[in-house]
């Protein structure tokens, strides 16, 4: 997560919320502008206050119901990959990403 820049990481949280809002604290952005991706259902607290809410293509039923967009990679597999690429895509900025990836 380091060599990508990614500075909030949270892992084995029990509880997801107070994670979201010291997330939201930091950053300075609200809920509706975070995506979220998850698979079971301890996600759908958060998925249900966020921007973009969005399911593994393996994630149980009810995240999938929950879920504005579910990808075709199931988790661990391209998952949070293909939702990255699609909002980077969705804001034009895709072929900007991919020519800093080659430098």
């Amino acid at each position: 997560m380091k060599e990508m820049g990614v500075e909030f990481v949270y892992e084995k949280q029990p509880q997801k919320i107070p994670a979201l809002e010291e997330i939201l604290e930091k950053a300075g952005v609200t809920a509706d502008e975070v995506a979220y991706l998850g698979d079971d259902l301890p996600d759908l607290t958060v998925m249900r206050r966020v921007g973009l809410a969005a399911s593994v293509g393996d994630g149980v039923p009810e995240v999938k119901r929950a879920a504005h967009y579910t990808t075709r990679a199931h988790g661990g597999k391209g998952a949070a990959r293909e939702l990255i690429e699609l909002i980077l895509k969705s804001k034009g900025i895709w072929e900007e990403m991919i020519d800093k990836a080659r430098a």
